[in-house]
């Protein structure tokens, strides 16, 4: 490599553009982790309409789950996500929704 610079070039849409300025306030946040940061970058891009849950995140990482987990717990603490948990009538609990907030 000779040190050059290099550039990217995409075809943006507003959505993208949106998830890159939220992203880049959040990575340059030192109150994050940097597996916090790494877990949030992650879930700003994947697809929307698709959804995710905390088993995927483990398994396209090389983290534990108790890492991401930890990481998922640091981005709630601070008000980057949101979780809401869901329980069946008689109480029993059914699943969490994480919601990201942007």
């Amino acid at each position: 490599m000779d040190g050059g610079l290099f550039y990217l070039e995409m075809e943006m849409t507003q959505s993208t553009i949106e998830r890159i300025s939220i992203m880049t306030d959040v990575l340059r946040n030192k109150n994050l982790s940097a597996r916090a940061k790494g877990v949030y970058a992650c879930m700003m891009m994947l697809d929307e309409s698709s959804g995710f849950n905390r088993k995927e995140l483990v398994a396209c990482s090389t983290e534990g789950r108790d890492a991401i987990y930890t990481a998922i717990r640091e981005l709630i603490d601070i008000g980057l996500l949101h979780m809401k948990t869901n329980r069946e009538r008689d109480g029993k609990l059914n699943g969490c929704v994480y919601t990201i907030v942007k």
